[in-house]
């Protein structure tokens, strides 16, 4: 398995992403000039480099499958969805309304933004959203073109898994494409974006175990 080590988060743009593929192109041929006896590579990918690898895959009969840890979908302003969940689940503590409580400012600040992600979300669902971004389109070029088992892992606590997830949830084709057999997508509790709480690593590298031992 191959993990890919991108740019820094946030720079999925359709220059940036022409770059890291040759880069990849280069770390993958690199490898198997090193060890000519692999045929089959599972590319390992978190958020941008997730988003790359769904870009590359089909570009090479090598990468046979594919790992992707909370792909990078985001462009501009957080989708109104993903906003909104973020509001819902800090209104929901104790301890941030008791903060908010003794801080006007920021109570009204607050009850503010959840409103305007709410009108937001409402409005994404009353008319047509814009179209994807060229490399999120590209993306699900790739991972529909890509003929290898994929699975996708969403961290629950990360905004980038949640943009993600909102995604896929109001677009059919992504839907389609992540219901093809050998795709798997799973949502993992209480996680965070690099997976560095508490137990996170070990439960990473169980799972990926697991779905690396069921692959032909």
């Amino acid at each position: 398995m191959t993990a890919l080590d991108d740019a820094p988060t946030g720079a999925a743009t359709t220059t940036a992403t022409d770059h890291e593929t040759t880069r990849v192109e280069a770390a993958l041929d690199a490898l198997l000039s090193a060890a000519p006896g692999v045929r089959r590579v599972v590319l390992f990918g978190l958020c941008d480099a997730a988003s790359m690898a769904m870009i590359y895959a089909p570009t090479r009969p090598e990468v046979t499958g594919l790992v992707l840890l909370n792909p990078w979908v985001h462009e501009g302003e957080y989708l109104p969805e993903v906003r909104l969940s973020r509001y819902r689940s800090q209104l929901a503590v104790g301890q941030q309304w008791r903060r908010l409580v003794s801080r006007p400012g920021a109570l009204a600040a607050g009850l503010a933004g959840f409103a305007s992600a709410g009108i937001a979300a409402l409005r994404r669902r009353l008319f047509r959203a814009a179209p994807a971004p060229t490399f999120v389109a590209a993306m699900r070029k790739g991972l529909t073109a890509f003929q290898g088992p994929a699975l996708v892992l969403l961290s629950e606590d990360d905004l980038t898994a949640q943009e993600f997830a909102a995604l896929v949830a109001r677009d059919a084709k992504w839907r389609e494409v992540l219901a093809r057999p050998g795709f798997e997508t799973c949502e993992v509790a209480g996680m965070d974006h690099t997976f560095s709480r508490p137990g996170g690593q070990e439960q990473l590298q169980e799972r990926v175990a697991d779905w690396l031992a069921g692959l032909d």
